[in-house]
């Protein structure tokens, strides 16, 4: 991370440390000492897959986008979930190539279909 050495130091005057982790690579996955008193299990909200589909569904409708990625943050006490990255073409290095390439195809030939019909 471009910041993490500000995000060491700052951490340090607080008495705790950052998780830094490359962006490019898999989700970063907290120690047992990051997570609260309560333990792993208490601590982590799980995801809201029915959430998640409906901001998929609000922004396909309101950005008109056929192929496209988000990352989702979850605050730890509240269980809110955010969205805080948004990619009209996303990288397809972790779905099946049995899922992404037909996927791909119908969102291809979709927006084809839809320009020849205007």
């Amino acid at each position: 991370m471009p910041n993490a050495s500000f995000l060491l130091s700052a951490s340090e005057k607080r008495g705790s440390a950052p998780i830094i982790f490359n962006s490019l690579k898999s989700l970063p996955v907290a120690t047992e000492d990051q997570f609260s008193a309560g333990g792993p299990e208490a601590a982590r909200p799980s995801l809201d897959v029915g959430l998640v589909n409906k901001a998929a569904k609000w922004l396909r409708k309101q950005l008109g986008l056929t192929i496209f990625g988000f990352d989702v943050v979850i605050q730890e006490i509240s269980g809110d979930h955010v969205i805080v990255d948004l990619n009209y073409l996303p990288t397809f290095k972790e779905v099946p190539d049995s899922d992404a390439v037909p996927a791909f195809w119908d969102a291809i030939k979709s927006a084809y279909d839809l320009r020849k019909a205007n």
